[in-house]
């Protein structure tokens, strides 16, 4: 026995500098993550909530990817200024939602808004949607769950083949050092480690966290000026052109131009108002759409991506049919994300 732990000991007395350098590198950067990602699952066994933030709403404080904890907290202890995870109380998103306290009202309920975003959220959040106030920040280690939670698999591929390369450096003797038959054993350990590491972050993270948005509840500018003795109403915050063509069946194009400085993020929703007996419908992987009478609320698919501030995306999958022949005729009124839109 001693002889063997003295061979060992000199096996490793006996490695090159590169290889001691390439074991401390991905050691300690391995260790980092690790570090990271108990800090951000640890606080839970007390009872604390985990959010891996998937919009960009409360930059430059709070990033995409960031995991905020969050612990239960009175109501009636919350003032101005604190950021509270909350769920949203216009109905939009099913993920709770991280937003700063900018008023506490008369009534108990609180104004909130993100850090980045123009306007304050138009829905009161009540107590009773509070689910915590923020405790601790662990930047960047949720970024694997942002990348899969937008379809972005290059990004998360990356993510895998890096994670591999440290656990394979991490590693201080070469795979092809001993007999033949222990070489591919060795590999094939290192990339079940690989494997079981990624699959087992992801759903911690994913499960054990959940996912949540630093993003609007349904934010919209409705103040208004006097000015020169006459009424002026605030520029809209997106335009929306219709089309379509045919009178009882009509297919055609969307075309949804963002005009604010903050971008909808993937899956964003637009709501409109049919005029007459139209029925809209998609075509398969084009999204999901729902209608209740003559109100319309379409869900973009993963696909396709934000609305970047300034920029548009385009609705190439719905077909709208009508008894009566109004197919094709724009709808009365446009909402991007609960902000109103102008026809174009």
């Amino acid at each position: 026995m001693a002889d063997a732990s003295a061979k060992r000991r000199r096996r490793f007395d006996e490695l090159p500098w590169s290889t001691v350098v390439r074991v401390a590198v991905c050691v300690g950067l391995l260790s980092i993550g690790a570090f990271l990602a108990v800090a951000a699952l640890a606080p839970r066994l007390l009872g604390w909530n985990g959010t891996t933030v998937v919009s960009g709403s409360m930059e430059p404080k709070i990033s995409v990817g960031d995991i905020a904890l969050t612990s239960p907290i009175d109501p009636d202890e919350l003032v101005a200024g604190q950021v509270i995870s909350f769920e949203d109380p216009a109905g939009f998103s099913k993920e709770p939602i991280l937003h700063r306290i900018v008023e506490v009202n008369d009534d108990g309920t609180f104004t909130t808004k993100g850090d980045a975003n123009a306007d304050a959220d138009s829905t009161p959040v009540p107590p009773e949607n509070v689910i915590g106030i923020g405790r601790i920040l662990t930047p960047g280690i949720g970024k694997p769950v942002v990348w899969l939670h937008d379809g972005d698999l290059f990004a998360f591929g990356l993510f895998a083949a890096v994670s591999a390369v440290l656990i394979r450096g991490a590693v201080p003797l070469p795979i092809g050092l001993g007999r033949p038959g222990t070489r591919m054993r060795r590999a094939a350990e290192i990339a079940t480690a690989t494997i079981v590491i990624l699959v087992g972050g992801y759903l911690v993270f994913l499960r054990g966290t959940g996912s949540g948005n630093a993003d609007f509840t349904a934010g919209t500018d409705t103040g208004s000026t006097w000015a020169a003795g006459t009424w002026e109403e605030p520029a809209a915050a997106c335009r929306v052109r219709w089309s379509l063509g045919g009178p009882t069946q009509a297919g055609g194009t969307i075309t949804v131009y963002n005009d604010s400085d903050t971008r909808a993020e993937p899956l964003w929703e637009l709501r409109w108002t049919f005029t007459e007996d139209q029925v809209a419908s998609l075509s398969p992987n084009g999204g999901t759409i729902s209608q209740d009478g003559r109100s319309v609320v379409y869900n973009a698919a993963d696909w396709m991506g934000p609305i970047n501030a300034a920029g548009s995306n385009v609705i190439q999958t719905v077909t709208v049919k009508s008894v009566g022949g109004f197919a094709a005729d724009t709808p009365a009124d446009f909402a991007l994300n609960g902000t109103p839109c102008a026809i174009i």
